[in-house]
């Protein structure tokens, strides 16, 4: 369900950002089931949005094709400079894949739609926010229905909430500050090395388990604090 979900709120972002499709007219309202299968490595299309863009993460695939099955050109971060010129719905692996190029990379190629984000659309922030409740959301709803609500050594559903009081002289301000920087590079190094086995070794739908992991950080200076006081 939330896959589903999660591509149907990018349908309707991308609506609204204009993108174009690879091949004919955009159509997002068609269902899924009614969109052509994949393409074929190696394929080119012509429409070109010119859409600004860049990726979620670091380390993501740039492939020959819309689908895991296509050769890795490269790699693309964070930051790279993409012009996000189609997208296209690959009913066979159930994602949409956007036909972009990397400036920083110099190459063309195809990435997954949800590990891009075009810049001056609001599906970026948005899809991120709406991701991030709905992590919380469960994991709250999980803990209630195990009635064991209690924090256990051995948790793999939780959280925890940290709020660090420092000084601009505090000699670990740097390491509390930094605590998001770090623990995003540690997640995208993991991500990438989990995503590259199971590109290699396909489980079977019946075996999956899904792990969210969710985080986040807000770093407040002194006047602000005094503001919300006030």
């Amino acid at each position: 369900m939330r896959n589903r979900l999660t591509t149907i709120v990018r349908a309707r972002t991308a609506v609204a950002a204009g993108l174009a499709a690879c091949l004919g007219t955009l159509a997002f309202a068609t269902p899924a089931s009614a969109a052509p299968a994949f393409n074929g490595c190696g394929w080119s299309p012509a429409n070109n949005t010119r859409a600004a863009g860049t990726y979620r993460k670091d380390a993501v695939n740039i492939r020959t094709g819309a689908d895991t099955s296509c050769q890795i050109i490269t790699s693309g971060y964070v930051g790279d400079s993409l012009v996000v010129r189609c997208g296209w719905f690959n009913s066979g692996d159930g994602h949409w894949w956007d036909y972009v190029t990397d400036n920083d990379r110099g190459v063309t190629g195809w990435s997954r739609d949800d590990l891009v984000i075009w810049v001056g659309a609001a599906k970026g922030w948005e899809i991120a926010v709406f991701d991030h409740f709905s992590a919380v959301a469960r994991a709250i709803a999980a803990k209630v229905r195990r009635g064991s609500p209690q924090s256990e050594a051995d948790d793999v559903t939780g959280g925890a909430t940290l709020t660090f009081e420092i000084s601009p002289s505090h000699p670990l301000r740097a390491e509390v500050r930094g605590l998001l920087r770090k623990v995003r590079k540690d997640l995208n190094d993991l991500w990438t090395r989990v995503g590259s086995y199971n590109d290699e070794h396909p489980m079977p739908e019946g075996e999956k388990e899904l792990v969210t992991f969710y985080f986040g950080q807000n770093a407040e200076d002194a006047d602000s604090n005094e503001r919300e006081q006030e």
